[in-house]
């Protein structure tokens, strides 16, 4: 499972508009990437298995999109592929500035993992991504903010 269900399956009123679901494929059948096809709130997307350095190389073109970035923020994906947090730092500098309003969480995800230094989150973590998750979704949740106006990776002064 990749897209927010990975990170916020379970929180208090978690809603998606979909469930994105990451096939691996080694008999691709006329793409030589991916492709992805949508059905009754199910995405699919079939990625042709490749060494890591290809899946870097690809998601590196000039253009790409931003969404392409979450799925590397995926830890089962990251494991799949043999990411490091090293490799995670490249592909963030590349999709920085590409990430729209909507995906802003992965951010904080991305943050926290460079923090960290694996690909995990604290529960912490995981409540500040899920605001911002939430901020940004007014048809889901009742109360918002821009999603860019949450703080993260502050520390309180006592």
């Amino acid at each position: 499972m990749i897209g927010s269900r990975a990170f916020f399956e379970g929180m208090p009123d978690f809603q998606s508009k979909d469930r994105d679901i990451l096939v691996y494929t080694d008999t691709p059948n006329g793409f030589t990437n991916y492709r992805q096809s949508s059905m009754s709130g199910r995405c699919t997307i079939e990625w042709v298995v490749k060494p890591k350095v290809d899946f870097i190389k690809y998601a590196l073109r000039d253009r790409a999109d931003g969404l392409e970035f979450g799925k590397f923020l995926v830890p089962e994906f990251a494991e799949e592929i043999g990411l490091t947090i090293d490799d995670l730092k490249k592909l963030y500098a590349h999709f920085e500035d590409r990430i729209d309003g909507k995906h802003f969480y992965q951010v904080a995800i991305y943050q926290a993992y460079a923090e960290n230094g694996a690909f995990t989150l604290t529960d912490e973590q995981r409540w500040i991504a899920y605001e911002i998750y939430k901020n940004s979704r007014p048809e889901f949740f009742e109360e918002r903010k821009d999603a860019r106006e949450v703080k993260f990776n502050e520390t309180e002064e006592e």
